[in-house]
């Protein structure tokens, strides 16, 4: 089985499966509301490494959504350390 990720810029992600010659396309929102495109650090500024859909104490995390969004913004503000921050998460 290969996924593959596809980003519209919409602010939902959308994931398919390929089944063979067949895919089938689904969203995967966590309870805690929270997509596999969103990054969770701990307190000591480490990338959660499971899903994040599955985190079930947010309090415990900084959450980073909209990503790619923000790294696009900070590109366009030349804010060197937004850009340095954000490419390390993606």
């Amino acid at each position: 089985m290969n996924t593959i990720g596809i980003d519209f810029g919409t602010g939902n992600t959308v994931l398919a499966e390929w089944y063979g010659t067949q895919s089938k396309i689904y969203e995967l929102v966590g309870n805690n509301g929270l997509v596999c495109s969103d990054i969770a650090l701990n307190k000591q500024g480490q990338i959660f490494s499971q899903p994040v859909h599955e985190l079930q104490n947010l309090s415990d995390y900084q959450i980073e959504k909209f990503i790619k969004r923000k790294l696009l913004n900070a590109i366009d503000a030349e804010d060197q350390e937004a850009i340095a921050y954000l490419t390390e998460l993606a």
